[in-house]
């Protein structure tokens, strides 16, 4: 005997694909006819083929219901255009009580079962963690009839009235009603249905997404980002010739300002062809003391973009180097569990 409090997958057990589905019911040719006909958006088509997560379906519905019948087709059609998602069908009056013990937001017992409309379509993550629900019908199918509704306000009245004239001017509002609501049904409805389907698929993405985003920031977070013995090494070495070079500059400057003041030459040191503190200290010499901020802002800049022709990385790039391959390297790990192959088989 399986235990009730057990997995939900054991409840495939006694799910239906979709074929088993149809071969198990007295519609076959009218379900397998309204899967041919189903027509699902260009966008959502791409959307479904490329979405990066493992999703299980569970669709619970009554056989006899009309919106079981026009229904599980579509849903079947976008589940084909997901390739890392499957559905599978349970009837109403199988055992839920495996896929029942995972649910907080729905109750899938005997008595609570009854007040829910079918079909219901659940989504699981491929833990089987409950994810979200959808159901029993695209949320403008209740708009298109309160609309209809609205416009005949006599609808109701005539219904609750014993007069003959009543009762007649009801069955052709009712008439009109059931012709509408076909076409409806026959222009609108995929399209209603794939728009949904692809709204409540791409919410759990965002959520999916922002999950995977804060696991990647505690990777990246704490020793990670402590500078190894060589990067400090490193750094310290290069914070010594800065050091050594600025002292070298203020000193040339010093020499060149006294040399002005007192008419003598001062003897320049030899400087690469390519080092920017040469055009500076020249450009001083001739243009005079235009202030200590300024000069102390370009020797800066000269200093940090000789130090980058000269091939020396800056501490901030190393770091920024060191983040980014960390990231790097987590994003990979997470596309490689999602783009794993999708099963031969399914669980029948």
């Amino acid at each position: 005997m399986i235990d009730s409090s057990a997995s939900p997958q054991l409840a495939l057990l006694i799910a239906n694909t979709f074929d088993e589905f149809c071969a198990s019911t007295p519609y076959k040719d009218l379900l397998q006819c309204r899967y041919k006909e189903a027509k699902i958006p260009a966008n959502t088509q791409l959307f479904l083929s490329e979405f990066p997560y493992w999703l299980n379906w569970v669709l619970i519905v009554e056989e006899d219901l009309p919106d079981t019948l026009v229904l599980t087709p579509l849903l079947q059609r976008l589940a084909e255009y997901a390739p890392r998602s499957s559905l599978y069908i349970l009837h109403a009056e199988d055992d839920l009580s495996m896929v029942d013990s995972v649910l907080d937001e729905i109750d899938l017992g005997e008595n609570d079962l009854l007040e829910l409309e079918m079909p219901l379509l659940i989504f699981f993550s491929e833990e089987w963690q409950y994810l979200s629900q959808w159901g029993p019908r695209p949320k403008a199918t209740e708009d298109f009839l309160d609309g209809w509704l609205e416009e005949h306000n006599e609808f109701e009245s005539l219904a609750l009235s014993e007069e003959e004239a009543d009762q007649a001017a009801h069955s052709r509002l009712l008439d009109t009603l059931t012709y509408e609501m076909r076409v409806w049904y026959v222009s609108q409805l995929d399209y209603a249905c794939g728009r949904e389907i692809h709204a409540v698929l791409e919410a759990l993405m965002i959520e999916l997404d922002s999950d995977d985003d804060a696991e990647d920031g505690d990777d990246l977070s704490g020793d990670d980002m402590v500078d190894s013995p060589q990067d400090l090494t490193s750094n310290l070495t290069t914070d010594s010739t800065r050091n050594k070079a600025a002292d070298t500059k203020g000193a040339t400057r010093k020499e060149f300002t006294a040399s002005r003041e007192s008419g003598g030459s001062v003897a320049e040191p030899a400087r690469s062809v390519n080092d920017p503190s040469a055009a500076l200290n020249d450009q001083h010499v001739s243009d005079g003391d235009n202030g200590s901020d300024s000069r102390a802002v370009e020797a800066a800049e000269s200093s940090t973009q000789y130090e980058a022709e000269q091939g020396v990385p800056s501490r901030e790039s190393r770091t920024a180097n060191r983040r980014s391959e960390k990231r790097s390297k987590s994003r990979n790990q997470k596309n490689s569990r999602r783009r794993r192959k999708p099963p031969k088989s399914k669980l029948s």
